[in-house]
C-alpha cells in the first residue's frame, strides 16, 4: 500500500469528527501513515486538536513515535498543553525518551513553550536530564534564545552545565543572543571563562558577527586578544568568517593583528576571498608582500583559493606575482594546482613565470591534477609536451598515475612519448598499473605502450602486488604468463599473498599458478601470507595444497610468532603445527613473540604448552629475547608487560644469556625500578651471575626496597589507562577466585552493533568499582577501567590450566578477550552469543564446556553461529558447527548464518558453511547473489558466481541481482555480474531495468558505464531514462544522455517531456539545462498541462519566475487561468508574485469563477485573506449564481501545515554559525497531497 497522506490526516488535522467519522466507517485505517511516518493522531497533535486525538484514541489509534518521538515531546513542541495534559492522563511517561535520548522538556524549552514547561516540571520531568549527547533542556533554550524558558529553568534548579564543552555563556553568544547573554552574566557567568578548546564567549561571537553581544561583552571586560589553545583569537575568528563591521569593532577595541598559525590576517582575509576585509586592512597598513610562517604571502592564499577579484586587488596594489615560498611554490603554482584556469590565465598576463615546483613544471601539475583545461592552455602558451620532471618523469606520467584518461589522450595526440621511462625505469604503463586505471592501462596499451619490467618486476606482478583484479584479468587475456618470474625468482602469486589480495590469489591459482613456488631465498607465496599477516589467504593456499615449508631456517609457526600474527599462530596449531618446534638454530615461537615484544601471542603459546625455559643452541631462553632484544631492556622499549607476564610462570629467573648476566643483573645494570621490580619477586640471586659487579647488590637492594611502592604506581598506571604498561593484552592469568565482580545481568543482544555498550562498561565508565585484585604483599585496590586487566599472576604453568578451566567470563572480560576468573556473572547463553560475535574461541568453548546450549536462542531465535557468521569469525563458526549447532537455523525473519556471513561480505564463512550443508535459501524472495550484490560484497559476490549461481536468477518482483547493485551504487559489482553474462535490459515486473534503477538513485558512473554496455533505452511506466533522470534532479546523468544523442522533446505515454518533471519537481537548474537546449515551454501533455502549469500546481516559485523569462503562454488547463491555479493549490508565494507582476485577480474562468472562488473552496485562508486585501470582489457570483462566500460555508475545512523548527544550533560544530533555525527530521507534514487533479 503507498503511504500517502489521507484525507482522514486532512480531517484529523482540522478536527473535523464528522468527516473523521464518515472516513472510519468506510473503511480508513487510524493507524495508517504517510511517507515521513505521521499518522492522523499524530498531525491532530501538530495541529492542537484534542477533539480529535481524544476520538482518534477511543479509535484504537496507537500512540506510535514519529521520526523517534512520542506523542507527547509533539504535544510540548507545539506547545498545545491542553493535549499534554490529556496524554498524561492517559499514562504517557512524563521523562520517556525520544531516541536521541530527549525528554519532552526538551521539545518544550526548544521551543520556548513555558506554560508546557511549567506543567512537565510540575508533573515530575527531570530538569537537568540529559541527551545521548549531553545536552540539556537549559542547553536547548539558551541556544534557541528562549529567555523566559531559560530563567524559568534555573528557578527550578537547572544546572549551568557545559555542552560540548562549552559554557551557557559561550552558547548564548555564539548564537546572538544578546538578552540571554546579559542574563548569564547578571547570575554571575564569567565573560571570559574558556571552553574545553580555550575559546571564550568573545570568540564565536566574533566568528558568528554578533557585533551587539560582541560590544556588550567588551564593555564587560572580556579580554579582546584572549588566545585560544591554537593560538585563534576573536580577531582572527571574525577575518576568516568575513564580518568586516566586526574586523573594524575589534581594532578600535585594541585587537592585535598577531597571526595565526603562521598566518598574517591580511593572508587569513585573502585566501578565504573577503575582499572588503583585504582592503580594510592594507588600509591600516598592512603589508600586501608580508610573509606567512612558510614564506607564503597572501597572493598565494588567493591564487590557491582561487579568489580573482582578491588577486587583482593585490597585484595592483604591488604583490609580488612571482613570489616563491620556502619550497619555491608560487601564486602560480598554487593556480595551477587548485585548477583555476582564470586565474592562471591572469597571473600570466600579470608577468607570471611557469616556474618549476618540487621538481615538477606547471604542465607536469596540472596533468597530475586532471586539468585539462589548464594542460590545454599551458600547451598553446609553449609547453612542451615532453619536458621531464626532476626525476625524468613526464607529464604524462602524472596523468596516468592519477588516471585522467582525457588528459592522457590529449598529450599523446599532441606527441608525448608513450614509452617514456623516468630516471628508475618507471614508465607511464607501470604507472597506471601500480594505480589500477584499467582504462589507461586498455588506451596505453592501443598506442604502443610496452609491457616492460618495473624494478625487476613484470607488469602482471605489479598488477597482482597492488590488488587490482581487473588488470590482472586484461593483462592474462593480452598474453601474460601466471608464472613469470621477477628477477628475484618471484611470481604475481607472491605479491599478491603478501598484500593479502584473496580475489587475485584465487584468480591466478584457477589459472594454473604454482602455489608452491619458491624465489630464489627459498620463499613462498604461503611464507609471504604467513609474514605479512593475511589469514584468509594462509587458509586458502593451505586448501590449494601450499607446503608448510620453512623459511630461511624457521617454521610458518615461528615466523606468524614473531611477525605478531596472533590469528595465524592459532590457526597453524589448530592445524597441528607444533609449539615446541625448533628452528635450524634451536629456536621456539616463543623466542620469536618475546625477540618483538608480541604479548598475547606469548601469552597464547604458554597456554598451549610451551617451553617458557627454552634455550637455543647458545643458551638463549624467551626471556632474555625479551629483555635483550627489545634494545637491551624490555622497560626500554615499553615491554615492562613482558616481563610481568613472564615473572610469576616458572621461568629460571638465574638462567644467564650469552654475556653472563642474569635477567635481574642486566635491569639493575642499566636501572630501570619496574624491570627490577618484577624481577626481584623471584629470588634472583645477583650473586649468580659470572661478572661478580658488586654494583649489582646495591641496585638489587635499592629495587627491594622499592618494591611495593612500584605496585601501587602500577595499580594508579592501570586505573588511569586500564591496561598493562606495555598498551599490550591484558594479562592471560586469572583473578583471584575471592573477588567480587557486582555484575549479575549482562545485557542481551538483539543484533549485531558494531560499538556495543553493556552493563560493565556502564558501570566502568561511570567510574563504579567493577573488580578488584590484589597480591599477598600488596593491599587490594579497586581497578576503575574499561578494560578489565590483573597484576596477580600465575604461580605456574599448572595453576593457569587449573584456574583457566574454573573460570566465569565477564562481560567486559568477553569485549577484551581475556578469561578471567571471577564471581557473580550470568553465564547464560546470551554471554556465549557475544564471545562469538566478538570472536573468543577459547571462550565459547568453556562456555560449551560447561553445558551451555549453543542452540540456544535469544529474543529474536538467533543462535551463536549467527553471531560468528556476522563478524566473520571462521575458527568460531567452525567449532560451534562441529559441536552441532544448527547451521541452517533460521532467526524470527527467516535470517539464516549463511545470511548474516552474506551481508557483512564474510566470503570464507559463506564457503564454509556450503560446505557443511548450509542451504542458500532465499530471504524475503532474494537469492543469495542478489543479497551480496545490494550489501556491496563484491569477493562474496565472485565467490557465488564461481560456484554456479545464476547471474540472471530473479529475485520475487522480477530483479536480477544487477538491479540491485545498480541501485546501491556498487559498481566493482555491476563490472562482475556484467562480465559473467548478467542481463543489463532486464526488466523486473514493473518494468524497471538496471539502468532505470541506476538513474533513479542518481549513480551517475554507473549509468556512464551501463551507457557504454548498449542498454535500451526503453520506458519505465511511461517514463523514459531522460524523463526519470530530470524528474529526480540529476543534472549530470541529463547532461550525459544528451551528449548520447538523447531528444530532450522526447515524450512519454502521457505526452510529456523531461521539462514536465523537472518543473514539477522544482529542479531550477535542470529546467534552466533544458530550456536552453531547445526543450519546448509550451509543450502540453495529454492533459493539457504545460511545464509552466507543473511548476504552478507544485508550488515551486523559482521555476514559475524563470519560465516566465522563456515566454510560456498564459493558457487555461482544466478551465484555470494561472492565477486561479496557483489560488487554487494554495501557494500564496505564487498569487502574491502574480499579482505583483500585474495579473488580474478578478479574471474569470470559463465558468465565471475567480480565483478567490478557488481559495475558498479549498480552505485556503491565507489565500482568501490576501486576495481580499488586494481587491477581489467577493460578491462576484459563477455562472452557476455562487459567490465565494457561499461556497466556503458548504466546504470542509482544510488548514495550512506550520513548519515545526528543531533547534538551530546544538548539532552543528561550535564553530558553524547559522544565520537562522532549520528543520531537520521532524520538520513537516508537507502535501502534495493537497493537489487534487
Amino acid at each position: 500500500m503507498k503511504k500517502v497522506w489521507t484525507r482522514l490526516h486532512d480531517a484529523a488535522a482540522s478536527g473535523n469528527i464528522e468527516v473523521m467519522q464518515y472516513l472510519i466507517q468506510r473503511g480508513h485505517g487510524t493507524n495508517r501513515y504517510d511517507d515521513r511516518g505521521c499518522t492522523p493522531l499524530t498531525a491532530a497533535i501538530k495541529y492542537g486538536q484534542l477533539t480529535a486525538v481524544r476520538y482518534l484514541m477511543t479509535k484504537g489509534a496507537k500512540q506510535n513515535r514519529y521520526n523517534g518521538s512520542t506523542p507527547l515531546h509533539d504535544a510540548a513542541y507545539y506547545g498545545h498543553l491542553d493535549i499534554v495534559e490529556f496524554l498524561m492522563s492517559k499514562g504517557a511517561d512524563v521523562d520517556e525518551e525520544n531516541d536521541d535520548g530527549m525528554i519532552p522538556l526538551h521539545d518544550a524549552a526548544s521551543a520556548g513553550q513555558l506554560k508546557v514547561m511549567e506543567y512537565l516540571i510540575q508533573r515530575g520531568s527531570d530538569v537537568n536530564k540529559a541527551d545521548a549527547d549531553g545536552w540539556t533542556p537549559f542547553n536547548a533554550a539558551i541556544q534557541e534564545g528562549h529567555l523566559k524558558a531559560v530563567r524559568y529553568l534555573m528557578t527550578q534548579g537547572a544546572k549551568q552545565n557545559r555542552y560540548n564543552g562549552s559554557t551557557p555563556l559561550y552558547w548564548a553568544s555564539s548564537c546572538g543572543h544578546l538578552d540571554i547573554v546579559k542574563f548569564l552574566m547578571s547570575e554571575g557567568a564569567d565573560v571570559d571563562e574558556e571552553d574545553d578548546d580555550g575559546k571564550i564567549p568573545l570568540h564565536d561571537a566574533a566568528g558568528g558577527g554578533h557585533l551587539k553581544v560582541m560590544e556588550y561583552l567588551i564593555q564587560r571586560g572580556s579580554d579582546v586578544n584572549k588566545a585560544d589553545a591554537e593560538d585563534l583569537t576573536a580577531f582572527h575568528a571574525t577575518i576568516l568568517e568575513g564580518h568586516p563591521k566586526v574586523v573594524r569593532y575589534l581594532m578600535t577595541q585594541g585587537a592585535k593583528q598577531n597571526r595565526h598559525d603562521g598566518l598574517t590576517p591580511l593572508y587569513g582575509a585573502a585566501s578565504c576571498g573577503h575582499l572588503d576585509i583585504v582592503k580594510f586592512l592594507m588600509s591600516e597598513g598592512a603589508d600586501v608582500n608580508e610573509e606567512h610562517d612558510d614564506g607564503t604571502i597572501p597572493l598565494h592564499g588567493a591564487a590557491f583559493g582561487g579568489h580573482l577579484k582578491v588577486m587583482e586587488y593585490l597585484i595592483q596594489r604591488g604583490s609580488d606575482v612571482n613570489k616563491a615560498d620556502a619550497d619555491g611554490w608560487t601564486p602560480f603554482n598554487a593556480a595551477v594546482q587548485e585548477g583555476d584556469l582564470k586565474a592562471v590565465r591572469y597571473l600570466m598576463t600579470q608577468g607570471a613565470k611557469q616556474n618549476r615546483y618540487n621538481g615538477s613544471t606547471p604542465l607536469h601539475e596540472a596533468a597530475s591534477c586532471g586539468h585539462l583545461d589548464i594542460v590545454k592552455f599551458l600547451m598553446s602558451e609553449g609547453a612542451d609536451v615532453n619536458e621531464e620532471h626532476d626525476d625524468g618523469a613526464i607529464p604524462l606520467h602524472a596523468a596516468a598515475f592519477g588516471g585522467h584518461l582525457k588528459v592522457m589522450e590529449y598529450l599523446i595526440q599532441r606527441g608525448s612519448d608513450v614509452n617514456k621511462a623516468d630516471a628508475d625505469g618507471w614508465t607511464p604503463f607501470n604507472a597506471a598499473i601500480q594505480e589500477g586505471h584499467l582504462k589507461d592501462v586498455r588506451y596505453l596499451m592501443t598506442q604502443g605502450a610496452k609491457q616492460n619490467r618495473y624494478d625487476g618486476s613484470t607488469p602482471l606482478y605489479w598488477a597482482a602486488y597492488c590488488g587490482h583484479l581487473d588488470i590482472v584479468k586484461f593483462l592474462m587475456s593480452e598474453g601474460a604468463d601466471v608464472d613469470e618470474e621477477d628477477d628475484d625468482g618471484k611470481i604475481p602469486l607472491h605479491g599478491a599473498a603478501f598484500e593479502g589480495h584473496l580475489n587475485v590469489m584465487e584468480y591466478l591459482i584457477q589459472r594454473g599458478s604454482d602455489v608452491n613456488k619458491a624465489d630464489a631465498d627459498g620463499w613462498t607465496p604461503f611464507n609471504a601470507a604467513i609474514q605479512d599477516g593475511h589469514l584468509k589467504a594462509v587458509r586458502y593456499l593451505m586448501a590449494q595444497g601450499a607446503k608448510q615449508n620453512r623459511y630461511n631456517g624457521s617454521t610458518p609457526l615461528y615466523w606468524a610468532a614473531s611477525c605478531g600474527h596472533l590469528d595465524i599462530v592459532k590457526f597453524l596449531m589448530s592445524e597441528g603445527a607444533d609449539v615446541n618446534k625448533e628452528s635450524d638454530d634451536g629456536m621456539i615461537p616463543l623466542h620469536g613473540a618475546a625477540f618483538e615484544g608480541h604479548l598475547n601471542v606469548m601469552e597464547y603459546l604458554i597456554q598451549r604448552g610451551t617451553d617458557v625455559n627454552k634455550a637455543d643452541a647458545e643458551g638463549w631462553t624467551p626471556l632474555n629475547a625479551a629483555i635483550q632484544y627489545s634494545h637491551l631492556t624490555a622497560a626500554q622499549k615499553g615491554h615492562q608487560g613482558i616481563v610481568d607476564f613472564l615473572t610469576p610462570i616458572e621461568v629460571d629467573m638465574n638462567l644467564k644469556y650469552i654475556n653472563g648476566y642474569t635477567p635481574l643483573q642486566a635491569a639493575a645494570y642499566t636501572g630501570h625500578p619496574r624491570v627490577i621490580g618484577g624481577i626481584s619477586t623471584r629470588r634472583d640471586d645477583p650473586g649468580k651471575g659470572e661478572t661478580g659487579d658488586p654494583q649489582l647488590e646495591d641496585h638489587h637492594n635499592l629495587i627491594t626496597r622499592r618494591y611495593m611502592t612500584v605496585l601501587l604506581e602500577d595499580a594508579d598506571t592501570h586505573s588511569r589507562t586500564g591496561n598493562l604498561a606495555s598498551q599490550e593484552s591484558p594479562s592471560p592469568c586469572p583473578m583471584n577466585a575471592g573477588n567480587d565482580l557486582s555484575i549479575n545481568e549482562p545485557s542481551e543482544i538483539e543484533s549485531f552493533p558494531k560499538h556495543p555498550s553493556d552493563v560493565v562498561h556502564q558501570k566502568l565508565y561511570d567510574g563504579n568499582p567493577v573488580s578488584t585484585y590484589g597480591t599477598s604483599s600488596n593491599p587490594v585496590r579497586k581497578i576503575r577501567t574499561k578494560r578489565l586487566t590483573s597484576v596477580d599472576r600465575c604461580s605456574s604453568i599448572l595453576g593457569l590450566v587449573q584456574t583457566f578451566l574454573q573460570m566465569i567470563i565477564s562481560w567486559a572480560i568477553i569485549l577484551a578477550g581475556s578469561p578471567v576468573l571471577v564471581a557473580g556473572i550470568d553465564t547464560s547463553e546470551r554471554v556465549t552469543l557475544q564471545a562469538a560475535y566478538y570472536g573468543h574461541l577459547d571462550i565459547v568453548e568453556f562456555l560449551r564446556s560447561q553445558g551451555i546450549d549453543v542452540n540456544k536462542e535469544n529474543k529474536i531465535w538467533r543462535i551463536p553461529l549467527h553471531a560468528a557468521a556476522a563478524n566473520g569469525h571462521l575458527d568460531v563458526t567452525k567449532y560451534l558447527i562441529q559441536v552441532g549447532s544448527d547451521i541452517n537455523k533460521e532467526d524470527e525473519k527467516g535470517w539464516t548464518p549463511i545470511h548474516t556471513a552474506i551481508q557483512y561480505g564474510h566470503v570464507d564463512v559463506v564457503e564454509y558453511l556450503l560446505s557443511k550443508g548450509g542451504i542458500p535459501t532465499k530471504y524475503s524472495g532474494m537469492t543469495p547473489l542478489y543479497m551480496a550484490a545490494q550489501y556491496g560484497q563484491l569477493e562474496v559476490v565472485n565467490f557465488l558466481i564461481s560456484k554456479g549461481s545464476n547471474v540472471n536468477e530473479e529475485y520475487m518482483i522480477g530483479q536480477i541481482p544487477l538491479h540491485a547493485a545498480c541501485t546501491n551504487g556498487h559498481l566493482e559489482i555491476i563490472h562482475s555480474l556484467i562480465l559473467n553474462g548478467s542481463d543489463v535490459n532486464k526488466t523486473d515486473h514493473s518494468g524497471a531495468t538496471p539502468l532505470h534503477s541506476a538513474v533513479h538513485c542518481g549513480h551517475m558512473d554507473i549509468v556512464k558505464h551501463l551507457v557504454t554496455k548498449g542498454v535500451h533505452k526503453n520506458k519505465f511506466e511511461g517514463m523514459n531514462t531522460l524523463y526519470m533522470a530530470a524528474s529526480y534532479g540529476h543534472l549530470d546523468i541529463i547532461k550525459l544522455f544528451v551528449s548520447h544523442g538523447f531528444d530532450v522533446n522526447e515524450e512519454d505515454s502521457k505526452g510529456r517531456i523531461p521539462l514536465h518533471a523537472a518543473t514539477a519537481n522544482g529542479h531550477t537548474a535542470v529546467t534552466r539545462y533544458l530550456t536552453e537546449l531547445g526543450s519546448n515551454v509550451n509543450k502540453n501533455d495529454g492533459n493539457g498541462r504545460s511545464p509552466f502549469q507543473e511548476a504552478i500546481q507544485r508550488g515551486h516559485l523559482e521555476v514559475v519566475k524563470y519560465l516566465l523569462t522563456q515566454r510560456v503562454h498564459k493558457i487555461k488547463v482544466e478551465g484555470m487561468k494561472p492565477p486561479y491555479m496557483a489560488a487554487h493549490y494554495r501557494h500564496l508565494n505564487i498569487v502574491k508574485f502574480f499579482v505583483s507582476h500585474g495579473l488580474d485577480v478578478n479574471e474569470e474562468n470559463g465558468k465565471g469563477q475567480i480565483p478567490l472562488h478557488a481559495a475558498t473552496d479549498n480552505g485556503h485562508t491565507e489565500v482568501t485573506r490576501y486576495l481580499t486585501e488586494v481587491g477581489s470582489n467577493v460578491n462576484k457570483n459563477d455562472n452557476n449564481g455562487w459567490t465565494s462566500s457561499l461556497k466556503r460555508n458548504m466546504a470542509a475545512p482544510t488548514f495550512p501545515l506550520p513548519i515545526r523548527r528543531q533547534p538551530s544550533v546544538r548539532r552543528t560544530k561550535k564553530n558553524a554559525h547559522l544565520s537562522s533555525p532549520r528543520t531537520d527530521g521532524r520538520e513537516l507534514l508537507m502535501e502534495e497531497n493537497f493537489i487534487k487533479r
